[in-house]
């Protein structure tokens, strides 16, 4: 999973609740100190992308779901970068 954009000191919650799904999570933070060069090859790594609409700008997530529309990956955007908002992002996809 590919979790792009939201709030940095939470990332260690995010990846062990991916972890307890047997799965492994990829952090960018949308361009920030991370480079916007680098969001296609992770998408194309990753089997969805999550991207919490709050906490990132609207360059970097129109360009993620660009992305994940041409690698036909699941683009899932989030409310906000909360715990509680990824938490049921997660489930929604795990239940399709």
């Amino acid at each position: 999973m590919l979790y792009v954009g939201g709030i940095t000191h939470i990332g260690n919650r995010y990846k062990q609740l991916v972890t307890q799904q047997n799965g492994e999570l990829i952090h960018h933070d949308g361009g920030v100190g991370d480079s916007r060069a680098r969001l296609e090859a992770l998408v194309s790594r990753a089997d969805a992308v999550f991207c919490p609409v709050d906490c990132i700008s609207h360059d970097a997530c129109l360009k993620i779901k660009k992305q994940c529309k041409h690698q036909d990956k699941p683009f899932i955007p989030l409310r906000s970068s909360g715990l509680a908002s990824f938490s049921r992002g997660l489930q929604n996809l795990t239940q399709h």
